[in-house]
């Protein structure tokens, strides 16, 4: 799985792939060290699996219209926000889904990848301190959709708010559970609350 074996003593992820028949799964790998010895916890993709569209998720009609008028902009930032494994990432693969069908050009940043999508450029960082970095690379690119699947620190929240500002769309995932927390969180990462009515 590529897991650093020099730093028993810190969070080690991995990544590996395999295949079964036609069905291809990709493993993302976590060891974490603990008292009692090394905890690991393994979750597998189906890459071969598209994700689910929009209408299949159980927003409500009014939810759906809202989510559906914002894909359609041009530029802005929308968050989708909720704890860890509350579904935030499908969200994210099934708007993506929704604005592809725009030929628009959609560049992705993820921790890992689960699905792979036709037309979009996916990359995967090296570690959370990258992202900022490329993120700062896709200004510079004709991006116009710009996926983050985790806001997880102040520089990415503030590119993420620049990108929006400057013509991008850009679709995110925020561990919050509630807008007014995600605003919060925001702010307590220096984003200016003007900037983010401007977004």
């Amino acid at each position: 799985a590529g897991m650093p074996l020099s730093h028993p003593q810190t969070s080690r992820p991995g990544t590996f792939t395999g295949r079964s028949g036609d069905i291809t799964a990709y493993f993302h790998v976590v060891e974490v060290s603990a008292l009692a010895g090394q905890r690991m916890t393994i979750r597998v993709f189906n890459s071969s699996l598209t994700p689910p569209v929009l209408d299949q998720l159980g927003y409500t009609p009014a939810q759906l219209a809202q989510i559906q008028k914002a894909l359609h902009r041009d530029s802005g930032l929308i968050l989708f926000c909720g704890p860890a494994r509350s579904g935030k990432k499908t969200s994210l693969y099934s708007a993506l889904n929704s604005v592809s069908s725009l030929s628009r050009h959609i560049a992705t940043i993820e921790g890992h990848i689960e699905f792979a999508m036709l037309g979009i450029n996916q990359t995967q960082p090296v570690d959370q301190r990258s992202v900022a970095q490329m993120l700062h690379t896709l200004e510079q690119t004709d991006a116009e959709v710009i996926m983050i699947d985790s806001i997880a620190d102040a520089d990415t929240a503030e590119w993420a708010v620049r990108l929006a500002q400057n013509g991008r769309l850009v679709l995110a995932g925020l561990d919050a559970s509630s807008v007014e927390a995600a605003l919060v969180k925001l702010t307590d990462w220096g984003v200016p609350a003007a900037e983010l009515a401007q977004a």
